[in-house]
């Protein structure tokens, strides 16, 4: 049985639907009696009614790929956990730099203010 530390080995990370979606890249092919593209290239299908279709198709049918091929699963689920990782890296990374940005422009108006006030005292 496997131990439930293993089970919940990114248990501290929160997957977004980017997260789950980033790299991953599947064909499906449905035949439409008139179809309907999307774009001046032409390569989108824009039948609403097929993609709610393909939705449901793909919503019913992955998880079962996903239990009978559990290698290729653990796979997909590492590819967004690092993705989770690197996203969340980079929103600590992005806020870590708007503080010290901050920092340094109230630095910099407390200098900017002595130099001001050590003008206008020898006056």
């Amino acid at each position: 049985m496997i131990s439930q530390k293993k089970r919940n080995l990114h248990s501290d990370i929160s997957l977004t639907g980017d997260d789950i979606r980033e790299g991953m890249t599947g064909v499906v092919s449905v035949r439409v009696k008139e179809p309907q593209f999307e774009g001046q290239t032409k390569t989108k299908l824009g039948n609403t009614e097929m993609k709610s279709k393909v939705q449901v198709l793909i919503n019913e049918e992955f998880p079962k790929w996903l239990s009978k091929n559990t290698k290729e699963g653990r796979a997909i689920v590492e590819r967004c956990a690092v993705a989770a990782k690197a996203r969340m890296s980079a929103k600590k990374s992005k806020r870590t730099n708007k503080k010290e940005k901050h920092f340094r422009d109230l630095w910099i108006a407390r200098k900017t203010c002595r130099l001001f006030i050590n003008r206008s005292n020898r006056k």
